[in-house]
């Protein structure tokens, strides 16, 4: 089953601002989301739904919703900026 990507505004806008070379390998983590959903790590506290990806420097915050197959980005951005919200 391949799952559907989606980013959300907030995510999309933050991805426009990493410089180039990192942004091509944070696509290609994007695109082996629809694949396989749970190559991220689970996490924890406020963010216990969601799962990240680690693309170093950068992180890809996401949740899975089964029923739809759908994958939702909530967050791409450093690690320090990543888990603020």
């Amino acid at each position: 089953m391949k799952f559907k990507v989606i980013v959300s505004n907030e995510a999309r806008k933050n991805f426009r601002k990493i410089p180039q070379p990192w942004k091509k390998k944070i696509s290609l983590y994007l695109d082996m989301l629809s694949f396989d959903p749970h190559i991220g790590k689970k996490l924890e506290g406020r963010y216990k739904n969601c799962y990240s990806i680690r693309v170093w420097p950068y992180r890809i915050i996401y949740t899975i919703k089964r029923k739809e197959l759908i994958i939702e980005v909530i967050e791409i951005g450093s690690r320090g900026r990543a888990y603020k919200k």
